[in-house]
C-alpha cells in the first residue's frame, strides 16, 4: 500500500484501479457511512475480492496533473464502530478488514474484502453488485445466475426430482453398470437389488433419483427433457485430412463413456519399437491418460448450459472440450496441485463410488505422467471466454 500511495504522486489514481482494488475519498466519517461503499464492497466480494484505499481523490477531479493532491488521507476512526456499520448495509455479514496506515503526515483507511464463494453478497436492500473492470456495477439476471453457479455451496447435479425410476433410466445400461459394479467388488448380481445398487453409488437418496443418477444412467429423452440437450461428439481426421470419424450424438454417461472409448482405441494404433535387439508392440497413447481426460471433462463440465463435450483427435494432437469455465479457484496455471473443487458434487461422489474415477484430485496428475510416459508433452489446459 505504501508503495502504491508513493507512485500516486506521479500517477494518476485511474491507473491502479482494478477488479481488486478501489480508491475512495470523503470529507469524514459521516460521509462515508452515508456514501455508497456497501455497493464496492459487494461488487468486490462476488468477484475476487480485494481492497479499498479510503483517503485518495478520484483522478479525473485533479487539475494541470497535480498527482500529489489525490493523496487527500482520511480522519481517523473507530476501526470496530466503522466495521460494524458497513457489515450493517450488507447482507450476509462477511469478515472485512479494516486499518489505517500512516503516509505523509496523512492517515488512510484499509478496507479488505475477501471473496466470498458460500453465499451471494447484497446490500441490505436486496440489491447485488459485480466488478467490471475498474466499476462496480448492478449484475444483470445472468451475472446473478452464473455467480450462484459459481457458488461452493452450489450443486445442480445433487437436486433430487420426482421422476419414476423405471422409466426415467435406461434399463440396458443400468443393467449393464450394475454387473460391472458387482464383478468388480465380487458380488452376486442376484444379492443386491437394483435400488439398492443406486443408492450404493448415490444416484438415488431415499428411493429419489437425483441429478447425478440420471445423467449417469438415464434414458436419453428423459434426460433431455428434464434436464438439457448435452451433446458429445468425436471427430478423427488424418493428418492428410480425411475424416474418419465425425459422429454427434446425446445419451448418458455410461453409453457415452462406452462408445467415445471404442473410437478412441479405433485411432490409438499400435507400433512397433526396437530396443537393444528386441521389438516392443506398443500403442501410440495412454488409454488411461484420456480416460481421466474424458471423465475430467464430464464431472467438471456446466450443466446448467445446454452445450457439447468434443473429443478432437488430429493424430498429433488430442483435444477434449467442454461447457463452462474453471471453478472454485482453479485456473490453468494452478490447477496441477490446487486441491481439486467439484462444481457437481453429487455427480463426482456418484462417479467415485462406482469407481468409474478414482479418489479426487488425482486425475489432473495421471493425465500428465503417463502423458509424458508416452513421450508426450505435458497437457496444457485452457479457459476459452
Amino acid at each position: 500500500m505504501i508503495d502504491i500511495l508513493e507512485k500516486l504522486k506521479t500517477q494518476p489514481s485511474e491507473n491502479f484501479e482494478s477488479e481488486t482494488l478501489e480508491f475512495k475519498c470523503y470529507n469524514s466519517e459521516s460521509a462515508l457511512h452515508n456514501a455508497n461503499l456497501s455497493d464496492e464492497i459487494c461488487a468486490l466480494a462476488n468477484k475476487y475480492g480485494g481492497q479499498i484505499i479510503v483517503g485518495v481523490v478520484d483522478s479525473s477531479s485533479i487539475k494541470n496533473q497535480k498527482w500529489e493532491t489525490q493523496l487527500n488521507g482520511f480522519q481517523k476512526v473507530d476501526l470496530d464502530t466503522t466495521k460494524e456499520r458497513l457489515l450493517g448495509k450488507i447482507n450476509p455479514k462477511i469478515e472485512i478488514k479494516l486499518s489505517e496506515i500512516h503516509f505523509d503526515s496523512k492517515n488512510y483507511l484499509i478496507i479488505k474484502i475477501p471473496n466470498v464463494t458460500h453465499s451471494l453478497v447484497s446490500t441490505s436492500s436486496g440489491k447485488v453488485y459485480i466488478r467490471e473492470g475498474k466499476s462496480s456495477v448492478p449484475a444483470t439476471p445472468d451475472q446473478i445466475q452464473n455467480l450462484v453457479k459459481n457458488l461452493q455451496s452450489y450443486d445442480w447435479s445433487g437436486e433430487e426430482n420426482d421422476l419414476e425410476i423405471e422409466l426415467s433410466l435406461n434399463m440396458t445400461a443400468l443393467k449393464e453398470a450394475k454387473l460391472d459394479f458387482c464383478k468388480r467388488r465380487g458380488i452376486e448380481e442376484n444379492d443386491i437389488s437394483d435400488l439398492g445398487f443406486l443408492e450404493a453409488i448415490d444416484a438415488t437418496k431415499n428411493g429419489r433419483l437425483n441429478n447425478s443418477g440420471l445423467l449417469f444412467l438415464g434414458n436419453r429423452s428423459i434426460i433431455h427433457k428434464n434436464l438439457g440437450l448435452y451433446e458429445y461428439r468425436f471427430s478423427w481426421k488424418t493428418a492428410d485430412g480425411e475424416l474418419k470419424i465425425n459422429d454427434v450424438w446425446d445419451d448418458c454417461i455410461w453409453n457415452s463413456v462406452k462408445k467415445i472409448k471404442t473410437y478412441f482405441l479405433a485411432c490409438n494404433k499400435k507400433i512397433m519399437l526396437p530396443y537393444e535387439g528386441n521389438d516392443y508392440e506398443l500403442n501410440t497413447m495412454d488409454e488411461q491418460a484420456f480416460h481421466e481426460a474424458f471423465l475430467n471433462s464430464i464431472v467438471h463440465r456446466d450443466y446448467t448450459l445446454d452445450g457439447m463435450t468434443s473429443v478432437n483427435f488430429k493424430e498429433n494432437e488430442l483435444v477434449i472440450t467442454n461447457p463452462g469455465t474453471f471453478y472454485g479457484g482453479v485456473n490453468s496455471s494452478n490447477i496441477s496441485y490446487h486441491e481439486p473443487r467439484h462444481r457437481n458434487k453429487a455427480l463426482a461422489k456418484t462417479l467415485m463410488a462406482f469407481q468409474l474415477v478414482d479418489r479426487a484430485g488425482m486425475g489432473v496428475l495421471r493425465i500428465g505422467l503417463n502423458s509424458l510416459t508416452y513421450g508426450r508433452d505435458f497437457p496444457v489446459w485452457k479457459e476459452n471466454l
